[in-house]
């Protein structure tokens, strides 16, 4: 049985990182109906909905996964992300707080939150949180958007450009970088 479950799951994890989000799903749903309090079944599919733009779906996924596993970071983190574009900025900020909480460290976790701090406009604390995050990953090209993202925010051109050239050097194929740019 975990061969089985192991497999199907692998399977669904090839298929999110081709971004073939509704087949995943498929998958996810089958190992859901074995394993309903599964977190990462469950943070899976919150994902693959939010990708397919069914921040509905995606958000009840996030709920349930923070429910059986409120001290699980992913489901925190989830939620913030969902909320931000839902445009609840508050709530965004309070679901990625409690995703730092749980995993300080966690690169992801950090991003999310300098995006909720940003859109709520609290740029001073948003920018040492960045910093932060170029501490812990300083080639992730995240660390770089991250305090580009701020920057533009404080009309710090100058700056946000050299953060956004920083993440392109990282991955020539950042969409935000140059977006941003």
């Amino acid at each position: 049985e975990f061969q089985d479950y192991f497999s199907m799951m692998s399977r669904a994890q090839a298929l999110m990182d081709m971004e073939r989000w509704s087949e995943a799903v498929a998958i996810h749903n089958k190992g859901l109906g074995a394993h309903p309090d599964n977190h990462w079944i469950l943070c899976s599919l919150a994902l693959s909905h939010l990708n397919m733009g069914d921040r509905n779906q995606a958000m009840d996924y996030a709920n349930r996964a923070v429910s059986v596993a409120p001290e699980e970071e992913w489901g925190h983190r989830l939620r913030g992300v969902i909320l931000l574009q839902q445009k609840k900025a508050v709530e965004s900020f309070q679901a990625a707080r409690e995703a730092v909480r749980i995993a300080p460290e966690w690169p992801m976790a950090l991003y999310v939150l300098v995006q909720a701090l940003t859109e709520n406009k609290q740029l001073g604390e948003a920018r040492v949180t960045a910093e932060k995050l170029r501490q812990i990953a300083p080639e992730a090209e995240i660390s770089h958007e991250a305090l580009g993202n701020v920057a533009l925010e404080q009309r710090r051109w100058n700056a946000a450009e050299e953060h956004f050239e920083a993440a392109l050097r990282v991955n020539p194929n950042s969409y935000e970088a140059m977006n941003n740019l």
